[in-house]
């Protein structure tokens, strides 16, 4: 310990003494840390932290599936939940439960909450009790029964002022009267981290519904069973359930997966290459770091040799010299936890909703533990082979000279380090130049309608005081009505969905004649429910036939508009309009719907993926309802300042149906590629990092190199050579070593990038292009680092440097 305590205090005098050195290392290495620590928060607490739900290994997500549509999930019905609930025996409980939007009234003012239907048994299959009161007991969600309501910690403090006494109180939801009986605790939050309150299920167990198929499941695994041995027993069930009832579980399968799987999704894979492209930056930083070593092991060479010469063992010089080192990974280890605080910050502020449990990142025990090792680890990885190198001079050659003979071994490492940092700032650049590629590619993509000037103002409507869609189109003509006459509205139309607006409602499509067809074998087509104006207000172009307008009336005949897909797959060879679809499939109720038009196709959930099929129906029309809807406004000027003005007139008709979610059109265009902006903001400031430390590595080793040979090089003026010729002898040197650095490289990318294919749009990951376009960007910037080097060369006086040696 005594030792140990002398190595510090030495370490640390050894530093003060050259101030330039240490800040420049623990900058360098805290950018590193940092940067590290604050990835690494996000991955644990979206990735590797368990659910905060008992036993969460045992959580399965149950999925009904069709495999004839690439195994898209459907979800399940009231009745095919309840058959598989009774039948299964590989599980301890099943619970079903939807994603839903309720209204809350009372008060000054009606409020939207994000919200779940879920049977009675859902809270048991998780196994968490309520923070306050009790969850749902057995039967509670049977019609008549479910007057009783779960909220969540959020809400209690928001709502509720964190009242004590709110179990028991009454609360208007959709214009029912509820009662709550739970708080569950702050880190409950399944399925959505915006969930507030938990609704039970309206089921009828002696009539199920058999129809709407929007709920999903959570089960229980019973112990000592594997997924393996559960999905082989919901595989037979699926196809016993087939043989029973094939009208209502023709062409369906189940799919078990783990319920940390389900809930994390396709995020998995952009955070871990985050994880790696942070890991690169630091592996740079401990290069340059490591260099800094080198070229001040230079300047000690002759302490080490005259420590040696009285007697010092070579191994205690080791350890005094890793001491050292240790000293300034602590010293930027701290300072990078400072940075990563920050940095988690920044990283939450831009993240996009798309990415789960976002709610649950922090710095947290498990990252400060991680921090340290990954300190301790970049110590020993920057400090060890220049304290290896710096422990063995030629004594004979130093204490005569004052250098040593191991001058050429240590420029040999730092010129390996030197195009290791070029390989890895290669790799990130690549990586960031495909992103870009794909981003732009992504913001080229027509959507299909004009965004400009477009505001939308959705509104979830209760189901009780609007039941069918008769009275919803009544509200909606109303409220039209009213919009319309706001000055600065060029036209106003309402809509159940929204492009990009997160919900949508798939439906079969069959033509007149496909009476003989499989049900599995029809079309499927996205249904949206809209009004007159609607595709002028979005600017969706009519290919063909005609708009909806006063001829079409709820009890006229009823008409349909089509897309170009649905167009193109159902009748290829032929006119779309004129035809006869029956909305559903090709039993006897089913409604029959003459097509009047043909409108382009307009990308739904994303940009990435190509329009399907899209069915429009007049809402005055539909055979069903949706408490969602949406008005869209076309402004003649800035569309945010109707506001406040429309907002006014929707609250008019009534005060207890909010409105929430206002955005442009725009807005929500930028928020379809959000996620890909985060990734592609992300990697470019590694990569605009790691080319920073990568011209600084290469400007540090040809000063450095200048400087040493400064005797040679006033020899070669002396002898008549022209500064010209030393400029290209110093700039042959770099930039043999930038290229070193970028052969490393881009064979380095040619194996890597490939891992980013599933972020990429139309961009493969070997993309020629980027490559070069990349390697020549890097190659001039190692230039421009040599650059001054090199100049600062050709000004050595002869006189000077001879007379100095």
């Amino acid at each position: 310990m005594p030792t140990l305590v002398q190595d510090l205090r030495y370490g640390f005098r050894m530093l003060i003494k050259s101030p330039g050195f240490t800040a420049v290392a623990v900058l360098t290495l805290a950018l590193g840390i940092g940067a590290n620590t604050a990835i690494f928060s996000v991955v644990n607490g979206v990735l590797l932290r368990p659910l905060p739900f008992r036993e969460p290994e045992k959580l399965l997500s149950v999925q009904q599936t069709q495999p004839a549509r690439g195994n898209i999930e459907v979800g399940f019905t009231q009745a095919g939940f309840i058959d598989y609930r009774d039948q299964q025996q590989v599980f301890e409980t099943i619970a079903a439960y939807s994603d839903w939007n309720f209204n809350l009234t009372g008060g000054d003012q009606a409020e939207r909450l994000t919200g779940a239907q879920v049977s009675a048994d859902f809270f048991r299959v998780l196994g968490r009790p309520a923070k306050l009161g009790r969850v749902l007991r057995p039967g509670e969600d049977v019609a008549g029964n479910n007057h009783v309501i779960v909220i969540s910690h959020g809400l209690w403090q928001r709502r509720f002022n964190s009242d004590p006494n709110v179990i028991g109180q009454t609360v208007a939801i959709d214009g029912r009267t509820m009662v709550i009986i739970g708080v569950m605790p702050d880190d409950f939050r399944f399925p959505g981290r915006r969930t507030e309150l938990w609704v039970p299920m309206d089921m009828k167990p002696s009539d199920p519904e058999r129809t709407e198929s929007f709920y999903q499941a959570v089960a229980r695994l019973k112990p000592g069973l594997t997924l393996a041995q559960a999905q082989a027993h919901m595989d037979r069930l699926a196809r016993a359930l087939e043989e029973k009832n094939p009208d209502d579980y023709r062409g369906r399968a189940i799919r078990l997966l783990p319920l940390t799987q389900q809930v994390i999704g396709d995020t998995g894979t952009p955070l871990l290459i985050l994880l790696g492209a942070v890991g690169f930056v630091l592996l740079i930083a401990c290069a340059n770091v490591a260099n800094l070593q080198l070229a001040r092991a230079s300047a000690r060479e002759k302490e080490v040799a005259v420590r040696l010469a009285l007697g010092a063992n070579r191994g205690r010089l080791v350890r005094q010299l890793l001491t050292e080192s240790l000293l300034l990974a602590f010293i930027g280890g701290g300072l990078g936890l400072l940075l990563a605080l920050w940095g988690v910050d920044v990283l939450l502020a831009i993240s996009p909703d798309g990415i789960p449990r976002l709610d649950e990142v922090a710095v947290n025990g498990p990252v400060l533990g991680s921090m340290l090792g990954l300190t301790l680890l970049t110590g020993v990885l920057f400090g060890l082979a220049p304290a290896l190198q710096a422990s063995r001079p030629d004594l004979s050659s130093t204490l005569k000279q004052g250098t040593g003979a191991g001058g050429g071994a240590r420029h040999r490492l730092r010129k390996l380090l030197v195009v290791s940092e070029v390989a890895l700032a290669l790799v990130l650049l690549i990586g960031a130049g495909l992103l870009v590629r794909s981003f732009l590619g992504l913001r080229a993509v027509n959507p299909g309608f004009d965004p400009e000037k477009v505001l939308t103002l959705p509104i979830w409507l209760s189901p009780l005081r609007y039941e069918d869609g008769r009275q919803q189109a009544r509200y909606a003509e109303q409220a039209l009505e009213r919009i319309r006459a706001v000055p600065g509205v060029e036209a106003a139309a309402a809509a159940a969905f929204l492009p990009f607006g997160g919900a949508n409602v798939n439906a079969t499509i069959a033509p007149e004649g496909a009476q003989t067809v499989e049900p599995g074998q029809l079309p499927v087509a996205a249904v949206n429910l809209i009004s007159r104006d609607y595709f002028r207000s979005m600017g969706i172009p009519l290919l063909a036939g005609r708009d909806f307008d006063e001829r079409d009336q709820a009890h006229s005949l009823r008409v349909a508009i089509v897309n170009q897909a649905l167009a193109k797959r159902v009748w290829p060879n032929g006119d779309a309009v004129g035809q006869r679809v029956q909305f559903g499939g090709t039993t006897a109720n089913a409604p029959w719907f003459s097509i009047i038009g043909v409108v382009g196709d307009v990308y739904d959930t994303s940009l990435r993926a190509a329009p399907g099929p899209q069915f429009y129906l007049l809402h005055a029309q539909s055979p069903f309802a949706v408490p969602l809807i949406s008005f869209v406004v076309r402004a003649a000027g800035d569309p945010a300042r109707l506001i406040a003005a429309v907002r006014h007139q929707l609250l008019a008709i009534d005060k207890d149906q909010p409105v929430f979610d206002i955005k442009t059109m725009s807005a929500r265009l930028a928020e379809s590629v959000a996620t890909q902006r985060f990734q592609l903001i992300v990697l470019g400031v590694f990569a605009v990092m790691a080319l920073v430390l990568a011209a600084v590595g290469i400007y540090g080793v040809m000063s450095s190199s200048v400087a040493e040979r400064r005797r040679e090089i006033g020899i070669r003026l002396a002898l008549g050579a022209q500064p010209a010729s030393v400029l290209r002898l110093v700039l042959g040197q770099g930039l043999m070593l930038a290229l070193a650095g970028v052969g490393l490289g881009l064979g380095a990318a040619v194996a890597l990038t490939r891992f980013m294919e599933s972020l990429l749009f139309e961009v493969r990951a070997t993309d020629p292009a980027t490559f070069a376009v990349i390697a020549s960007l890097l190659t001039f910037v190692a230039l421009l680092a040599c650059y001054v080097p090199a100049r600062r060369a050709t000004r050595v006086d002869p006189m000077v440097a001879l007379r100095y040696e």
